[in-house]
């Protein structure tokens, strides 16, 4: 399925979820409590060029991002479930999505927030993602010193 991996950018303190479909780029941010706001961009690039408005933007009206508790995903019209958990692993929290989509695939969103970066790895299945763990901790340890008791 083109498009099904959904990533998360971080906008200052906010989180806007996106995917690559044939169009383009859709973006989505979800802030707590309040409907969530779409938005398409013809490339990654245009998103990306993009962030220092939406966060100027986000700032004026969004009480605070969605988190595990509620997933921004579901909101996209081909997921039929999501499962949110959130995991301490060597010092580091993460926040793990599964969705599963309409037609039978399922993905696994990864989602570290920690000295103000957000980093997300994208997998096809949880075996994939179990033997990823150690790279992931690695990669997150050159830029985080640790977030377990930063209460994000």
């Amino acid at each position: 399925m083109a498009g099904s991996e959904i990533h998360v950018l971080s906008a200052g303190k906010h989180e806007l979820w996106y995917r690559v479909v044939t169009e383009g780029v859709l973006a989505l941010h979800k802030p707590a409590g309040l409907p969530p706001e779409r938005y398409f961009y013809s490339s990654l690039t245009t998103l990306l060029e993009n962030l220092g408005l939406l966060e100027k933007e986000f700032d004026r009206h969004c009480p605070g991002c969605a988190e595990a508790r509620s997933s921004p995903l579901l909101v996209w019209a081909d997921i039929e479930w999501v499962a949110g958990a959130e995991t301490t692993l060597e010092g580091h929290r993460f926040r793990v999505y599964r969705e599963h989509f309409e037609g039978g695939e399922e993905t696994v969103t990864v989602v570290h927030l920690g000295d103000g970066q957000l980093s997300d790895f994208c997998f096809q299945t949880l075996e994939e993602l179990s033997a990823a763990w150690p790279a992931i901790i690695q990669q997150i340890s050159q830029s985080c010193a640790g977030c377990s008791q930063q209460g994000e």
